[in-house]
């Protein structure tokens, strides 16, 4: 089975599936996309012209959650939903809580708009990344903070896709320049260095500080 992902390295729902596929020690070769400067080119793999898509011998599957469940089912070790049902629920309803509610935050509203904005040539609304950080962001990780209690995963005894989904979302805000406030919500902060200090994502990690500090290089010329 041949398969080429296609998509960002510093999008958090390419690094997602990237983790998945690391963790199933499964081989897939990388396509660096743009979506912004090669959206014509995206359409072709992608009708709603969004990344990643995973294309398997030539077939297209789009939707990081679409993707990983699939990878789930195709290399079952280690598993990355639960087997028992409510649980499997569960971690998909948390996978799609840190994808569609905090994303848009944590993801959009800050690295969206101080970083990758930016590199397009467009203002920065500084006042929509203080709205999502400091109104629209807190009540959402008080509700998963309550949610994930003294537990060190979201679900079961070990990492699942929930857990990845919130992890690499928290990547991509400290791109942004934030951190999780670990007076109102250590637990999630916790949860996000004990996900991001798995071999796949330190890995993935390093990786990135290179393509980083050439953002920061780039953003800092006059």
């Amino acid at each position: 089975m041949e398969l080429v992902l296609h998509g960002a390295p510093l999008s958090p729902y390419v690094r997602k599936v990237r983790v998945t596929l690391a963790l199933k020690h499964v081989a897939c070769t990388l396509d660096p996309i743009d979506p912004w400067r090669q959206a014509v080119r995206l359409r072709e793999l992608n009708p709603i012209g969004r990344i990643p898509v995973l294309e398997v011998d030539g077939r297209p599957l789009c939707e990081s959650s679409v993707i990983c469940h699939y990878l789930d089912e195709v290399y079952p070790e280690p598993p990355l939903l639960p087997a028992e049902p409510w649980a499997r629920a569960r971690a998909r309803w948390f996978e799609r809580y840190a994808d569609t509610e905090l994303g848009p935050l944590l993801t959009f509203a800050v690295f969206g708009q101080r970083v990758i904005r930016p590199l397009l040539g467009q203002p920065v609304d500084e006042a929509q990344v203080r709205a999502a950080i400091d109104e629209r962001l807190p009540p959402l990780l008080d509700w998963l903070e309550a949610e994930l209690g003294d537990r060190d995963w979201l679900v079961g005894a070990g990492p699942t896709l929930a857990d990845l989904a919130f992890a690499t979302h928290t990547v991509n805000y400290g791109y942004g320049g934030e951190a999780l406030d670990p007076t109102r919500h250590p637990r999630l902060c916790a949860l996000a260095a004990r996900t991001l200090a798995t071999l796949p994502f330190a890995a993935l990690l390093a990786e990135e500080a290179a393509v980083m500090d050439k953002v920061r290089a780039r953003l800092a010329r006059p």
